[in-house]
């Protein structure tokens, strides 16, 4: 940051230096949500819970704020943001913070939570009990009538 101005004289408001960047910021604000779930004093479903809320945030993020970005830059409509940044800077820097941030999700999700949810001393009971071979069948009839995709004609809504 610039140096304190003295009392007779106003900070150049125009500076980058004075200015942070709105994506990057939301970025560490995420950052910080993902820091709860990495917090091993956290209880455990807690932490699922922000982790969840995490990848949310990113969904949100990418559907809304990159998706603006992505337009600035096919569009060359970008001017430097107040912060001094185009968009491509924007964008790139938004790869590289991003990236470190989803491998720590998929880490933390795969090396701490997911073995602590499931400890390999237990097993998980079953969610669908045995069937017989006739209530099977008629389940696996009824689940292909009724929920997979039909084909409809091009240009078409898939019907309900």
């Amino acid at each position: 940051m610039p140096s304190s101005p003295s009392p007779n004289i106003s900070p150049d408001l125009s500076l980058p230096a004075y200015y942070f960047n709105r994506e990057l910021s939301w970025l560490e604000f995420n950052q910080r949500v993902l820091e709860e779930a990495l917090d091993p004093t956290t209880p455990l479903l807690e932490r699922v819970k922000f982790l969840c809320i995490t990848s949310s945030n990113l969904d949100e993020f990418f559907e809304i704020r990159v998706a603006g970005i992505k337009q600035q830059i096919e569009n060359k409509t970008s001017d430097p943001g107040p912060d001094g940044l185009e968009a491509q800077e924007v964008f790139k820097a938004i790869h590289d913070r991003v990236s470190r941030m989803v491998q720590d999700q998929y880490r933390l999700w795969n090396e701490q939570l997911l073995p602590a949810l499931h400890p390999p001393t237990t097993s998980a009971p079953s969610a669908v009990p045995k069937l017989p071979e006739s209530e099977r069948l008629w389940t696996l009839d009824f689940f292909q009538r009724e929920n997979l995709p039909r084909p409809h004609p091009p240009g078409h809504p898939t019907p309900a």
